[in-house]
């Protein structure tokens, strides 16, 4: 059997990324909400929107617990900080998620969470908001995100949700162990 390679050059992805004039504005090519960090991780939701300002977001806005956010913007100030009175991702913390749900064209939820239960909570409480008020909102759900998911399958039935689950999250999300 043999193997095809195909590289991808600067030149080939810049045919296909849309011209950008100069009187765009910012927000003009993507406003991306990631809802991520926690007390333990907070390095995860600015690997992700790094990478997102390097495919080409114009404005990344991460949400997240007071210091995570204070540790975000330590890492990039081309980072937007959302700054939420919590430790950890918590449901009363929802209701300032709903105004940036609203300008927001792609939402990630879940790098660097954590898995409290309070945290677990606020994620099936996001879905649910997701699912109700923006099903066609483009949203990624990551790591501890999808361990949320796990609990409440039914939320992922007839949504368009992207999930990137590594082996041990996707046994959580189909409920068994996977045949080698």
């Amino acid at each position: 059997m043999t193997k095809t390679k195909r590289w991808t050059s600067k030149r080939d992805v810049l045919k296909v990324l849309p011209e950008r004039k100069p009187e765009s504005h910012k927000g003009d090519f993507g406003r991306l909400l990631i809802v991520g960090g926690g007390s333990h991780y907070v390095g995860a939701p600015a690997l992700v929107g790094l990478a997102a300002l390097r495919s080409g977001a114009d404005l990344v806005i991460v949400a997240a617990p007071e210091k995570t956010a204070w540790a975000v913007n330590s890492i990039s100030p081309d980072l937007i900080t959302l700054k939420l009175p919590c430790k950890d991702l918590e449901p009363s913390v929802i209701p300032e998620l709903r105004s940036e749900l609203e300008r927001s064209t792609a939402v990630v939820v879940g790098p660097g969470l954590g898995t409290t239960s309070k945290t677990l909570d606020a994620v099936i409480e996001i879905a649910r908001e997701l699912k109700e008020k923006h099903p066609r909102l483009p949203t990624l759900f990551d790591a501890d995100g999808l361990k949320a998911l796990a609990n409440t399958r039914d939320l992922l039935h007839g949504m368009p949700w992207i999930l990137t689950p590594h082996v041990g999250e996707f046994k959580l999300l189909i409920g068994r162990d996977i045949p080698r």
